[in-house]
């Protein structure tokens, strides 16, 4: 199995029909990626997240628009809508289809996750990629304008925001950034959310179909069990390494026994994933390293130990593998 998460081929399709709506050829556009329209209209098809990471800064090069995919939230196309958006808008208020939403965005993008929380008389609607390293400004743009424009849409409300908060710095095009949040953006932050007031959550969706809804999620929970199935091993393992990390050095000889099995079984199930314990390990303290110096306040030190390094300059030796610089470097050029 590959570890890369992947994403629905639905919601590239829906940024390659704007690209043609554009008026840019079918023919430029697959030249461009190397895949015909034709594999991306399959239902079942999906892929890896660097590649639709890749086509969205495609998509601003050949529309010649830097606010391409922060506009593909405003291509609405109802019969086009992913299974994850019917069962959304088939709920019967918002907070059920936001918590629907929740439930299933693996479906949409295996790497992304979502949060819903309320705060006194807000509530928050949190947006995380799971592994920083595919955390793509531009697809985070998509989803977030996709969200506040759906709702509007299928509640019949111009349902207001209070604050958008996002990761990445502020871009060049803040006007259309205003243009469809119509609130104060913030950039720079810890976190990437949508703030509504809670009342929210009780708005009804409009022409919604109970029969319908019901069809959709009994198809939806099927595909997740099966996506959950292939790709649930690892990341047991992998749970268990990241708590385990900050007590010292992790093995597959106590990563087993922790998870009540022989060390043959742990190796042949992960064997079985297309993984093994060495390369998990590794792309679990890798995730974590970037995800700890971009957004918490530990030092080096500390850092090296909550990955389970016995020494610092064996952590800086790994990172410089990872990624070609020190630890340093690369926070202080995150940070610029």
């Amino acid at each position: 199995m590959d570890s890369i998460p992947h994403i629905a081929g639905s919601t590239f399709l829906s940024a390659f029909n704007a690209l043609v709506e554009k008026g840019i050829s079918v023919s430029i556009i697959e030249d461009k990626i190397g895949m015909r329209k034709e594999a991306l209209e399959n239902p079942d098809f999906r892929l890896p997240v660097p590649q639709w990471n890749k086509f969205l800064e495609l998509g601003v090069t050949l529309s010649g628009n830097p606010a391409f995919a922060l506009q593909l939230g405003e291509q609405i196309s109802h019969e086009k809508m992913s299974l994850v958006g019917h069962v959304v808008f088939n709920s019967r208020t918002v907070g059920e289809g936001l918590q629907q939403y929740i439930r299933f965005i693996k479906l949409a993008s295996e790497g992304d996750l979502a949060e819903l929380r309320e705060e006194n008389d807000e509530v928050i609607m949190v947006y995380e990629t799971e592994n920083p390293e595919y955390y793509s400004p531009l697809a985070m743009e998509r989803n977030s304008s996709l969200a506040i424009i759906r709702l509007r849409r299928y509640t019949g409300v111009k349902i207001p925001l209070k604050q958008v908060h996002f990761q990445h710095s502020a871009p060049n095009y803040l006007d259309e950034y205003q243009r469809i949040f119509q609130c104060s953006v913030l950039f720079d932050q810890a976190e990437n959310n949508l703030v509504f007031d809670h009342s929210i959550l009780s708005l009804k969706i409009r022409l919604r179909s109970s029969h319908l809804y019901t069809a959709l999620l009994n198809y939806a929970e099927s595909l997740l069990n099966r996506l959950s199935l292939h790709r649930s091993f690892k990341k047991r393992v992998q749970q268990f390494i990241v708590k385990y990390l900050p007590e010292g050095e992790v093995d597959i000889e106590k990563i087993s026994h922790l998870m009540k099995m022989s060390r043959q079984t742990l190796y042949r199930r992960l064997k079985e994933e297309g993984t093994n314990f060495h390369e998990l390990l590794d792309e679990t303290r890798k995730m974590l390293a970037v995800k700890y110096l971009t957004q918490h306040q530990s030092s080096i030190n500390e850092i090296a130990f909550l990955l389970g390094f016995s020494e610092t300059s064996a952590f800086s030796r790994a990172f410089k593998r990872w990624y070609q610089k020190s630890p340093a470097n690369f926070r202080k050029a995150s940070n610029q």
